[in-house]
């Protein structure tokens, strides 16, 4: 697990705390009379579940994770059943679909060998892969972010339904995504409504009816709806403007990436009777206005104000432009299994390897530095039980280089940290401010005069101040300690 997932379960411990019964107050919000608007259907269930059966979050984020990454897996499974129904090659169809990648990995190699030329391997072979790999370009790797398992279950699940022409089905779970997941929504969205008025406007298939168009238009309207009347309150809009970043990525990221499924496509259409069969077939045509419009998205900001494109990817652009190009790979896979030459197996060997090769890696490399989740040592365990069992419901103020620490003891206590996140925090630089005028002069600042106030340590941290402070010492143990400054 990601660390930033704390920030999910701080959300749903609103309901555990009796603060919230349907809408909730923003957690990282400073304001006591901040309002409670904020829904989200797996936060109300995990908030509840945690509640009712009084697990660690992590544990129970974790388990959430695990149940919806089969679930998605299973939709995945069922979309190839549908498109490919007689072909001999759906296992590894499936395989490809949610662990295949691209040629991140390979073209990180290259770079190491012709052009750093020095320093270690591993540490250039993710040098391509936006976030180290952290962000996920194929399909498969997203689904180790709980939550990211449960958007692409309702992502894919809203593909299913409309390949079954349920399409008012599929429009309810287009506003369960709305109300789950923005980005997720959003992109769900424009891939419905691009398709749609292909069907509907310009090939004339009679696929689609006017009550299909009448049903995506409520959904798009609940949509707009929805998060414009969020945005009416104060909270929204600056959680709006804190998740307005310019998180892109370039051509020597997605070409690598995507290189193989564009080969693909490529391939399903290399010339006009192919091209044609290919558009002929109305799930072609929706899975090309899947992939298209995924990308549009996640390089949207060439045409607007870029608002993290990156989330737009998690696997989306791969997926859609995977399934458009499946004739394309089972043509070849057949040349493959009726091919009489020697060397046609183990090359075909060694292009699946490539397939695979940047899951592989990546899972590879990070397991190796178990990098499997969140384990807290027993100095940890220990400062968390402080707070979790301090009666005082107060301030948790530490250094910028504690910040996640801080995280962890707003979910397990009663206390609320006072840099939550380095860039969702309210008032961000003024909190910077104070710590800094505490640390070098010994200033508290007067928000920590109105209720009790705790600033920690790690004793390890040798460019932490916590020397020259004159505080109580509220806490200690092997590697914290703990000043009550209020």
């Amino acid at each position: 697990m990601q660390w930033e997932n704390a920030l999910y379960m701080i959300s749903a411990k609103e309901y555990v705390s009796g603060n919230a019964t349907i809408l909730y107050q923003y957690p990282l919000d400073d304001n006591q009379l901040s309002p409670k608007i904020f829904f989200q259907p797996q936060t109300f269930v995990l908030g509840h579940l945690w509640k009712w059966l009084a697990i660690d979050p992590g544990i129970l984020l974790s388990v959430f994770g695990l149940i919806f990454t089969f679930l998605t897996c299973r939709v995945a499974v069922e979309i190839i059943d549908k498109v490919v129904a007689a072909s001999n090659h759906k296992w590894l169809l499936s395989l490809l679909f949610c662990w295949g990648g691209g040629l991140l990995t390979l073209a990180g190699m290259m770079l190491h060998f012709f052009y750093f030329k020095s320093g270690t391997l591993e540490s250039h072979l993710f040098f391509l892969d936006p976030g180290n790999g952290w962000w996920c370009l194929n399909f498969g790797r997203s689904l180790m972010y709980p939550l990211e398992a449960y958007y692409h279950f309702l992502f894919l699940s809203a593909v299913l339904l409309a390949i079954q022409n349920k399409i008012m089905w599929m429009c309810a779970i287009i506003v369960l995504l709305s109300l789950s997941h923005p980005y997720t929504s959003v992109e769900i969205l424009l891939i419905i409504i691009t398709w749609a008025t292909l069907e509907y406007f310009y090939i004339r298939s009679g696929l689609l009816k006017k009550k299909h168009l009448i049903y995506i238009t409520v959904a798009a309207v609940f949509h707009v709806a929805f998060y414009g009347i969020l945005n009416q309150f104060e909270v929204s809009k600056i959680i709006s403007q804190q998740v307005a970043l310019d998180w892109s990525y370039k051509a020597w990221h997605f070409i690598p990436a995507y290189s193989i499924v564009w080969l693909f496509s490529f391939l399903a259409v290399k010339n006009i009777p192919l091209l044609k069969n290919q558009f002929a077939n109305p799930l072609n045509r929706l899975f090309f206005c899947w992939g298209v419009v995924a990308f549009a998205l996640s390089v949207h900001g060439f045409a607007i104000k870029p608002v993290q494109p990156l989330h737009f990817t998690r696997g989306y652009v791969y997926a859609g432009f995977f399934l458009f190009a499946m004739p394309a790979i089972i043509h070849y896979l057949k040349l493959v299994k009726n091919s009489t030459k020697l060397i046609v197996k183990p090359l075909f060997g060694l292009i699946l390897f490539v397939f695979l090769l940047d899951n592989i890696s990546w899972f590879a490399s990070n397991i190796r530095y178990n990098y499997t989740g969140i384990h807290f040592n027993k100095a940890e365990q220990g400062l968390i039980k402080y707070f979790a069992f301090n009666p005082n419901n107060g301030l948790i103020i530490s250094p910028e280089s504690n910040a996640k620490m801080a995280t962890y003891l707003q979910l397990y206590s009663a206390g609320k940290a006072w840099i939550p996140h380095p860039f969702l925090t309210f008032n961000l630089q003024d909190k910077k401010t104070a710590i800094f005028n505490l640390e070098t002069n010994h200033l508290v600042d007067a928000q920590w005069k109105l209720k009790p106030a705790y600033y920690f340590v790690d004793k390890n941290d040798t460019t932490q101040k916590q020397t020259s402070l004159n505080f109580e010492v509220a806490y200690e143990n092997e590697q914290f300690k703990v000043f009550k400054i209020n």
